[in-house]
């Protein structure tokens, strides 16, 4: 995946629109790109089951707290301020 997938993805985590399979793509396979891997570990790890960011019981990664919004939204940043041709 290259930044402008993974700003995809992780603009539809917070609006609640995620596709399980871009999900599934994003979340289960490493990124080639340094960068945009160690944001997919931590994506991966907002989305850990009884975690803070994700609401009680909830599996499905669109089901956020607020802390887990602000987290995501964090992680866009970071995507935002990668060069779109590292």
């Amino acid at each position: 995946m290259d930044i402008i997938e993974v700003t995809h993805i992780l603009k539809a985590w917070l609006n609640g629109s995620l596709d399980s399979h871009e999900w599934d793509n994003f979340i289960s396979v490493k990124n080639k790109n340094v960068a945009l891997e160690k944001i997919r570990c931590k994506a991966e790890g907002v989305w850990v089951e009884n975690s803070i960011f994700l609401k009680p019981g909830a599996i499905d990664p669109c089901l956020l707290t607020q802390q887990g919004r602000e987290e995501v939204a964090k992680l866009l940043a970071l995507v935002s301020n990668l060069d779109v041709h590292s």
